[in-house]
């Protein structure tokens, strides 16, 4: 299972997760986005993630993720494809809306999707780190518990909402701790 969870799936929220950098949240999935993103209605740009905070002669900045949020909130995935040569990420919306998430880096990782049974990572410069689906959360740890759980808790927590500049390094971790490797196509 990989982009293909979002199918059916409606657009609950958008928001800046990081300075610049936007999540779209659909029910139990994120998909945190570090990289050019546009939506496209009615064949058009409507906006991109770079048309944030400018005015373009308008009355007031433009807040690119309310304004992502107006055209997709709600409305459901019909066809989600992934490009897994260059990790661009297309999401058709009914309506004819479409969200697409456009590699714009040789080294930093554009986006990662996180769903039930989904945990996918786009490479810099193209291709996707596939890992396995997480165990059930473990028990918080209390104060003077395990430091290697801590430091699983911790790093899980960094990977899941920090920015794509963690995530080489808490990748290597992850393998470190659990011997997990993931897969990259």
């Amino acid at each position: 299972m990989g982009v293909e969870w979002l199918k059916g799936k409606a657009c609950s929220r958008v928001y800046e997760h990081s300075p610049g950098n936007s999540t779209f949240e659909f029910g139990g999935a994120t998909l945190a986005v570090d990289c050019l993103w546009r939506v496209i209605a009615d064949g058009k740009v409507a906006l991109t993630s770079r048309d944030q905070g400018q005015q373009f002669g308008l009355p007031a900045p433009i807040d690119a993720r309310a304004a992502a949020a107006s055209h997709l909130q709600g409305s459901r995935v019909g066809e989600a494809r992934l490009d897994e040569r260059s990790a661009d990420l297309v999401l058709e919306f009914e309506h004819g809306k479409r969200l697409e998430v456009l590699t714009d880096s040789s080294g930093y990782e554009p986006w990662n999707l996180h769903a039930p049974g989904v945990h996918l990572v786009a490479l810099g410069g193209g291709g996707i780190a596939r890992f396995p689906a997480p165990a059930p959360r473990e028990r918080q740890t209390p104060a003077g518990g395990s430091a290697c759980a801590r430091a699983r808790a911790s790093m899980r927590s960094i990977f899941t909402s920090g920015t794509s500049a963690h995530t080489r390094a808490v990748i290597a971790v992850e393998i470190r701790t659990s011997q997990v490797k993931p897969t990259v196509s």
